[in-house]
């Protein structure tokens, strides 16, 4: 009887992804102009200088890059067609690999704070080298090129309904599995040791931890959660079409690691929603002005 129940239909399928993609295309909305401020506030401002702020203005680029992937999905939804292995591979490669290094990049901005938290000495020392943050940019590089090619040679003949969830069980990445894994919960392991760091070094711990808790519980909410109802029904689901139906609804889940760190920032951090009240007054005087523009002619 479960089984029957699981075993749902093509038309079923697309139109439970139909209803996923109209969430799916609002949400890449709000990640883009959201992740477009930061992007925007980093590069207009001096104030956000440091490596930090660079490194979380490159996350906020591989956050736009990954929409593509709801194009992708959103696409094959409404043409209601099936990609080989390979054709998904290469529809969503630019998605992919800007998860795969915003995934690391997350570890590595985790660090950053910790080191400049608990030893500001030596951060001073780290972040005056002039090879800083091409280091750690570049090996975010070379992690996410070596899951690709493991990947890559991984891949069969079979056909699927082209998700990025349904590409990694169709191909059986393990490895990609056992690293995301493993970079996700070091990254909250490490954001928990902060919350302590800060408390006892910091005067106004008390806002630091706040947006430090709410990192916690987003990246919890967005990201473990999901993923272990995924991994966790992978085992129990024998029908790989009901798998991909749920997998399309959790990316709408997951897309709340992109959506929210913009309003951490602007709520809890007194440079960014400086920076960002600046940015948006110049976008409001500059439509203004170019509405006047146009009345006046």
């Amino acid at each position: 009887m479960a089984d029957s129940f699981l075993n749902i239909t093509d038309s079923t399928f697309f139109l439970i992804s139909k209803c996923d993609s109209i969430v799916l295309l609002v949400e890449s909305a709000i990640v883009c102009f959201g992740n477009g401020l930061v992007v925007a506030v980093t590069w207009r401002s001096k104030t956000l200088r440091s490596s930090c702020y660079v490194l979380i203005a490159v996350q906020a680029v591989c956050d736009i890059l990954r929409q593509g992937q709801q194009l992708v999905i959103t696409y094959g939804a409404f043409a209601e067609i099936r990609l080989s292995l390979y054709q998904c591979y290469m529809l969503n490669l630019v998605g992919t690999l800007a998860m795969d290094y915003c995934t690391i990049l997350m570890l590595f901005i985790a660090v950053d704070r910790f080191v400049a938290a608990k030893f500001p000495f030596l951060y001073l020392r780290l972040t005056r080298r002039k090879y800083y943050l091409a280091t750690i940019l570049c090996s975010c590089f070379l992690y996410t090129s070596i899951l690709k090619i493991v990947f890559y040679v991984q891949i069969g003949n079979e056909t699927l309904f082209c998700t990025v969830g349904a590409l990694q069980n169709f191909a059986k990445n393990d490895i990609w599995l056992i690293c995301n894994t493993t970079v996700n919960v070091t990254v909250i392991l490490i954001y928990v040791a902060l919350t302590r760091v800060t408390k006892a070094s910091l005067s106004e711990y008390q806002k630091i931890n706040r947006s430090l808790n709410i990192l916690i519980l987003i990246h919890i909410i967005g990201w473990v959660l999901p993923f272990a109802v995924v991994i966790g029904l992978s085992f129990l689901i024998r029908s790989r079409l009901f798998l991909s139906a749920i997998q399309i609804t959790m990316i709408a889940v997951w897309n709340i690691n992109m959506i929210a760190p913009v309003f951490i920032y602007y709520f809890c951090s007194s440079v960014y929603n400086a920076e960002i009240r600046k940015m948006l007054r110049f976008i409001g005087d500059a439509t203004h002005t170019s509405v006047q523009s146009v009345s006046t002619f």
